[in-house]
């Protein structure tokens, strides 16, 4: 109920201060697993790929957050789930197999993080790793604008015009081969591919 509360208040605010446009939602299966992989290169971007999705997006944040009990409450109920950076956390893996495979929605940033001195970031192994596991359809999500207006050390807000380009979806079974590192590979290539077209 919260999430589709706040869904239904930002939506029209983002629309008005970023001239927030959503290109491909038709993109997103209605239905079954789906990995929404973006690009991230700000803190705006959880809330703009949620955005993009007409379905509730979960998400992993950073494991410091859930040690504020308030935050603790809203992040879950925002179907935020906890995960510890710098390491392989088995914990949120596992929690991100459970949902995907209960056909729901994850939002995951393939760059593990936020990446601002070029177009795309390494991709990390986790990504990919869940998207075979799992099988989840990838729908790659290409935000451009975002690091315009949540600029690192930026005191002055900024409102520039933001797009989303929302990319078809594919999944590991679409390359006729069968060893695992191949299958990753190709999900990390296709991934940066698609990200490098839809962010011009």
């Amino acid at each position: 109920m919260l999430y589709k509360i706040i869904y239904h208040i930002l939506k029209p605010i983002f629309k008005i201060l970023y001239r927030l446009e959503i290109r491909g939602m038709e993109n997103i299966p209605e239905k079954g697993a789906v990995i929404l992989a973006a690009n991230h290169k700000s803190y705006l971007d959880p809330v703009l790929v949620g955005l993009a999705s007409k379905r509730p997006v979960y998400f992993m944040a950073k494991s410091e957050l859930f040690k504020i009990k308030m935050l603790d409450y809203f992040l879950k109920k925002l179907y935020a789930f906890p995960v510890k950076r710098g390491e392989f956390d088995r914990d949120a893996f596992r929690k991100s197999i459970e949902v995907l495979k209960s056909g729901k929605v994850m939002g995951i940033y393939p760059e593990g993080g936020r990446v601002r001195d070029k177009k795309i970031g390494e991709i990390k192994p986790g990504f990919s790793l869940i998207a075979l596991k799992s099988k989840a359809a990838v729908v790659p999500v290409g935000i451009i604008g975002s690091d315009k207006a949540m600029k690192v050390g930026g005191k002055i807000p900024k409102f520039p015009k933001i797009i989303i380009n929302i990319g078809k979806p594919f999944k590991s079974e679409d390359v006729s081969v069968e060893d695992k590192r191949s299958k990753l590979n190709f999900i990390v290539k296709k991934f940066e591919e698609e990200i490098n077209r839809l962010t011009g």
